[in-house]
């Protein structure tokens, strides 16, 4: 398979404004880590 470049295709963006859903969390806190034996249920963020 050939390799492409995200250079050559102009509708691929490669600095785009990302968006991520954090958690609330109190200031200095941190979250539990995830249950690498549960589900992988991402409605439960």
């Amino acid at each position: 398979m050939a390799r492409l470049s995200p250079f050559v295709h102009s509708h691929l963006g490669v600095h785009g404004t990302y968006t991520f859903a954090l958690p609330g969390l109190a200031p200095g806190a941190i979250r539990d880590l995830r249950d690498p034996d549960g589900t992988e249920d991402d409605d439960e963020i």
